[in-house]
């Protein structure tokens, strides 16, 4: 890890930087709760994390159906990767 003056939440007290970040996908039946559990879990971890909904994305942004070969899969990757890339912890 990597101590950095913090440039997300304009505080004066010192962010962490982790080298490794982490990936939480949650699943399970429609209705099971997912999407309030996931938003819980964002509050909790703060900021400098992302939710990426597939149903948002999936009906909302790109209107394509779901499977395993749906359009959605690559907008998906790249938002993960976009993530991992330019968000950090901030323990503000």
């Amino acid at each position: 890890m990597q101590s950095i003056k913090c440039e997300n939440c304009n505080a004066e007290e010192v962010c962490i930087m982790e080298s490794s970040s982490k990936i939480i996908i949650l699943r399970g039946n429609s209705g099971s709760g997912k999407t309030t559990v996931a938003k819980e879990l964002q509050k909790k971890l703060g900021r400098g994390t992302l939710l990426i909904s597939q149903d948002v994305i999936r009906r909302e942004m790109l209107w394509v159906k779901d499977g395993s070969d749906t359009k959605a899969v690559s907008l998906l990757i790249d938002l993960v990767k976009y993530g991992r890339k330019k968000l950090r912890l901030c323990h503000s």
